[in-house]
């Protein structure tokens, strides 16, 4: 359904796409719903499957405002990533991952979890990486407590790294890690 003036109308979308494909890969299965407006998304409930691969989300955003959103992974094989990394070497294992943004859309604090089962990073076998909360905010990505671990040996890591998501690059502005920590 179809709302509110000419000029600024809100639709009601209830959205399902099945054997959906991008470039000749298969995309995943999607239902979604929300009202989409000129200026921001509400009450946004998206779910994403693909094999055992399953990504939820849930809130709302203003494209120029605020954003409340959570996002949950579940079944997330590594490898289906692959096409979308600047990474050259062999990846595999399970990613589940929980991300709840706030803030403002064009610079939101992120605060998240990851866990990847079994991972496989070049042909190295682990048995977990886990990272039970990372948060991203203008100025620092804090990292409390990666631990990557195989067998009896696990290493483990906190710490921050500087960040902004405002980066003077030649292509333009975009997010990344400051240079030499300035």
């Amino acid at each position: 359904t179809v709302e509110g003036p000419v000029n600024a109308p809100t639709a009601a979308p209830n959205v399902a796409g099945q054997e959906l494909a991008l470039d000749g890969r298969a995309l995943p299965q999607i239902t979604a719903q929300g009202r989409v407006g000129k200026e921001a998304i509400h009450d946004l409930v998206l779910a994403a499957r693909q094999g055992d691969a399953l990504v939820n989300a849930d809130g709302d955003i203003v494209f120029d405002g605020p954003i409340s959103l959570n996002l949950e992974g579940t079944g997330i094989a590594m490898a289906q990533l692959r096409p979308w990394l600047r990474a050259k070497a062999s990846l595999a294992g399970q990613l589940g991952f929980t991300i709840v943004a706030e803030g403002q859309t064009k610079e939101p604090d992120l605060t998240g979890s990851v866990d990847i089962a079994a991972p496989n990073f070049a042909g190295v076998q682990f048995d977990v990486l886990s990272v039970p909360v990372a948060t991203v905010r203008e100025g620092a990505i804090d990292v409390d407590t990666l631990t990557l671990k195989r067998g009896e040996t696990q290493i483990v890591l906190d710490g921050r790294l500087p960040f902004s998501w405002h980066l003077q690059r030649e292509s333009g502005t975009r997010p990344g890690l400051i240079p030499d920590g300035q």
